[in-house]
C-alpha cells in the first residue's frame, strides 16, 4: 500500500469501476491488473480508520466499498462452503439436529475425500 502510487491506483480503481460498475468489488486476484486487486485488498485490511485522512476522504468521495461483498473463490473455500451448506440443509430437514447433516457429508465421497485431505494436511 505504501509503496504503490496512491493517485495512480485510485485512478485505475475509478477506471475499473466505470467499466465494470461493481460497486468497487474488484477481485483480489484481478488478472488484468494484479497490483490493483492487491492494493484494494490491502486498503480494506488496513480499514477506513487506518488510512491517512486525505486518502480516506478521497476514497469516501468516490463511494469506495470498505467491506468486500465478494466471497473467497479459492478451492478450499468452495469446498468448505459446500460441506457447511450440506450439513446445514440436512440439519434443517432433520429439525435442527446436526446428525443428519454429518451423514449427508459421509455419504458424499467427494466431500469425504476433501475432508481427509484437510486432516492429513493439518
Amino acid at each position: 500500500y505504501e509503496e504503490a502510487d496512491f493517485d495512480d491506483c485510485l485512478s485505475r480503481l475509478m477506471e475499473y469501476e466505470q467499466i465494470h460498475q461493481t460497486g468497487y468489488q474488484i477481485p483480489k486476484k484481478y488478472k488484468e491488473d494484479p497490483e490493483l486487486g492487491a492494493w484494494v485488498t490491502i486498503i480494506r485490511r488496513i480499514g477506513r480508520d487506518g488510512i491517512e485522512g486525505d486518502r480516506r476522504k478521497r476514497l469516501d468521495d468516490i463511494g469506495f466499498a470498505w467491506v468486500s461483498t465478494r466471497k473467497c473463490g479459492s478451492s478450499f473455500m468452495k469446498n468448505y462452503r459446500q460441506i457447511r451448506d450440506a450439513i446445514a440443509a440436512a440439519a434443517e430437514a432433520d429439525g435442527g439436529g446436526s446428525g443428519g447433516g454429518l451423514e449427508a457429508v459421509k455419504e458424499n465421497e467427494g466431500m469425504m475425500k476433501w475432508l481427509r485431505a484437510q486432516a492429513e494436511a493439518a
